[in-house]
C-alpha cells in the first residue's frame, strides 16, 4: 500500500522565524487565520486534530499556512472522545484531568501554538521538559500562561485571544474555529515587531524603526537607550523620552512596555 502525499520544499513554519525566535506579528497573524480555515474543514467533518503545534504548520508554495500530520486524529460527529495520543507539551486541562478530548481541545492547543510563535518558540516546551509534575499542576490550574509570560511587545489584543482561547474551563474558550478566525480578523496592527541578524528586538511603525538596548549598572540597576531610525534616510537617533538610567529590573520592564 501506498500514499501520495504533497511535497513542500518550504518546511514548516519555523523556517520563518526571525533572529528571536518568534514570527513576526502581521505574519503570526496571517498563520493563525490561515490554520483556523483548516481546522474548521476538519470540524465541520467531525474530526479533531489532536495534535496542534508548530512542528505541525507547513508552509505551501503559494505561502500560504498549512496544517498537517494527522496521525492522532479522532472522528466524533457531536461528542467528546477519548484520544488515542495527546502532543504532551499542550495538553489540555480536560485531557490531563479526564482523559476527553473534542473541538474546544483544539481551540486550546492552537491557543498555546498562537503563544509560542509570537512570544518564543522555546515557551512552555522549557517548563515542560524542566519539571513535568509542576508543570501538569499548571495544567489544571489553568496557569500554563501567566501574564508576567508575554514579552512588552505582544499586543493586549492578541494577549486577550490566547488568554481566550486556552481558559482552563472549556465553555469559557472559542467554541469553535470559526469564532477565533472572526476575532483574528478583526485585530488591526498599527506596526509590526521582528529580530534583525544581530538578535535585536525591531519595532516597524510607519516610515521608522525603533529599537533598545539595555545597559547593566553597578547595585542590581539598568540603563534603557531607546533608537529610532528613519527607514528612508537611514538617520538614526536617540529617542531620549525612552533613554533613562539607574532604572531597577521591574522599573525597566515597566519602560520597555510603554515604549
Amino acid at each position: 500500500m501506498a500514499i501520495s502525499m504533497p511535497y513542500y520544499s518550504n518546511g514548516s513554519v519555523l523556517s520563518r522565524l526571525n533572529s528571536l525566535n518568534f514570527l513576526d506579528l502581521q505574519e503570526a497573524l496571517k498563520c493563525l487565520i490561515d490554520i483556523l480555515r483548516g481546522l474548521e474543514y476538519l470540524h465541520e467533518n467531525g474530526y479533531y486534530h489532536c495534535d496542534i503545534k508548530p512542528n505541525n504548520i507547513l508552509v505551501g508554495d503559494r505561502e500560504e499556512y498549512l496544517l498537517t500530520d494527522y496521525g492522532i486524529t479522532c472522528y466524533s460527529p457531536d461528542q467528546a472522545v477519548t484520544p488515542r495520543q495527546s502532543y504532551l507539551p499542550h495538553i489540555s486541562p480536560e485531557t490531563l484531568d479526564q482523559d476527553t478530548y473534542d473541538g474546544r481541545t483544539d481551540i486550546y492547543q492552537l491557543g498555546l501554538t498562537e503563544f509560542r510563535l509570537i512570544n518564543g518558540i522555546s515557551e512552555i516546551r522549557v517548563d515542560f521538559d524542566k519539571d513535568r509534575v509542576a508543570f501538569n499542576e499548571k495544567v489544571l490550574k489553568g496557569k500554563v500562561i501567566n501574564p508576567s509570560n508575554y514579552k512588552p511587545y505582544v499586543p493586549h489584543v492578541l494577549r486577550r485571544i490566547i488568554n481566550k482561547a486556552t481558559c482552563l474551563n472549556p465553555d469559557d474558550r472559542y467554541q469553535t474555529p470559526l469564532e477565533m478566525r472572526r476575532a483574528l480578523e478583526r485585530v488591526r496592527l498599527i506596526g509590526n515587531c521582528t529580530g534583525d541578524m544581530a538578535g535585536n528586538l525591531l519595532l516597524l511603525q510607519g516610515y521608522n524603526t525603533y529599537r533598545y538596548e539595555i545597559i547593566p549598572l553597578p547595585k542590581n540597576k539598568f540603563m534603557l537607550l531607546a533608537y529610532k531610525r528613519n527607514n528612508k534616510s537611514g538617520n538614526e537617533t536617540r529617542y531620549s523620552k525612552y533613554c533613562l538610567k539607574d532604572l531597577s529590573f521591574k522599573q525597566i520592564h515597566k519602560s520597555i512596555q510603554e515604549f
